[in-house]
């Protein structure tokens, strides 16, 4: 399959690459760090990174702007995104030929080519693995901003689906003239504003005896506290690292009045739970979106009883 993408890739002229939405570091170092790599290597190209959703973090460039028609007669490359309906700019399904490359466990009819590595820590790992046996420069802005998304999907190597693979691919990049304290930094230091923010979640947290952790946000809240429900469930991340918390879950409702959630777990398996109510994602990190109260109280019994 890493043969046929890579002569998908040279047969076009022009390149799009996708993203999904509430874009994390595993979705912009993929596809960031794809754009990098055909540019390096393919310099008479055009490749593009496309995206609606604005991203507030400075270690990317912010997305292109391409005409319908460009689109329409390119290659279509998604990264790291499962699910069509989650592709962050729903014109790729227009483009002549279109290929998925994920690490989610969920298969998509509609695409050319897919390679989905279920076992892989992290879309950028998959990615790094492909150059690899592509066997073509990897420049050193390749490297750190793939590592960026290996760090990130991992928790810096912290979570069941690092395998040996994914420390040998994150060593090959290290092997270039990266600064990993500093890419560590980009990935988990956070401002001031966030932390403060963690400081009120914590208060409002409902900390149950059976390991499981949730934060409830209405939308007044969101509003009072200044935040998005996107970037209220950011801040799942948290609640990790806490010896009694086996699966904790933050839920913001929308201004529509329902509610989106992020969910993680140290070992349980909670993302079958998920799909059940239409979410998705990995066994230990998932989400769900448009959920009516009932609903969401529905999901979390579910957890309670696997508990």
């Amino acid at each position: 399959m890493k043969k046929q993408i890579l002569a998908a890739i040279e047969s076009y002229s022009i390149i799009t690459i996708f993203r999904h939405g509430h874009p994390d570091h595993d979705a912009l170092g993929s596809q960031f760090g794809l754009r990098q790599w055909i540019k390096d290597n393919y310099p008479d190209k055009q490749v593009y990174c496309l995206g609606e959703e604005r991203n507030n973090s400075f270690e990317y460039p912010y997305s292109d702007f391409v005409s319908d028609e460009m689109i329409q007669h390119s290659l279509a490359i998604v990264v790291d995104t499962a699910g069509m309906n989650r592709v962050d700019d729903a014109r790729f399904k227009d483009a002549q030929m279109k290929i998925r490359i994920d690490h989610h466990p969920q298969f998509d009819e509609g695409y050319d080519l897919q390679l989905v590595i279920e076992e892989a820590g992290s879309c950028s790992e998959i990615l790094t693995e492909c150059m690899i046996e592509w066997n073509k420069t990897v420049s050193d802005l390749t490297a750190e901003t793939l590592m960026r998304g290996i760090l990130a999907d991992t928790l810096g190597f912290r979570t069941t689906n690092t395998c040996a693979n994914t420390l040998r691919m994150a060593a090959y990049l290290s092997e270039r003239n990266i600064d990993l304290p500093k890419l560590n930094r980009d990935v988990f230091d956070v401002p001031k504003r966030r932390f403060e923010l963690g400081t009120e979640f914590r208060k409002i947290a409902n900390i149950e005896d059976n390991g499981l952790t949730t934060v409830i946000l209405t939308y007044e809240k969101c509003l009072e506290l200044g935040i998005s429900s996107s970037t209220a469930k950011e801040l799942v991340s948290q609640f990790g690292g806490v010896i009694d918390f086996e699966v904790w879950a933050i839920f913001a409702q929308t201004e529509e009045g329902l509610y989106e959630g992020s969910l993680r777990s140290k070992t349980l398996t909670i993302n079958d739970i998920a799909f059940e109510f239409g979410g998705g994602g990995h066994k230990n990190a998932c989400g769900v979106k448009a959920l009516s109260e009932e609903r969401m109280h529905q999901l979390l019994n579910k957890i309670r009883e696997r508990l």
